[in-house]
């Protein structure tokens, strides 16, 4: 990402990213041990496929809401998480 603006960028400022990553890397338990190390590779990977994934949502879903309005509204957050979880388990279950 070239420029530190845009919708692209206000996606990476908000927290909703790092609840789809512990979802989606299964990391909830292992979130706890004091033992816990970060596979950077996979967390690299799975941040960049998530924030590509919440910009084409917000772009068919919400193109003309503002983030920080839109990320405070928790029905719009709920609705969001969902499809995208329903994404990826479909997408794994291909």
């Amino acid at each position: 990402m070239p420029r530190k603006a845009g919708r692209e960028y206000g996606v990476l400022i908000h927290g909703i990213i790092e609840m789809l990553l512990i979802k989606r890397l299964q990391l909830k338990s292992e979130l706890e041990s004091t033992e816990f190390h970060i596979d950077q590779d996979a967390t690299k990977k799975s941040v960049d496929t998530i924030s590509e994934e919440i910009v084409a949502y917000l772009s068919v879903h919400y193109q003309d809401s503002f983030l920080a309005t839109l990320f405070k509204n928790s029905s719009k957050t709920d609705e969001l998480v969902k499809a995208l979880s329903l994404e990826k388990q479909t997408l794994q279950n291909a």
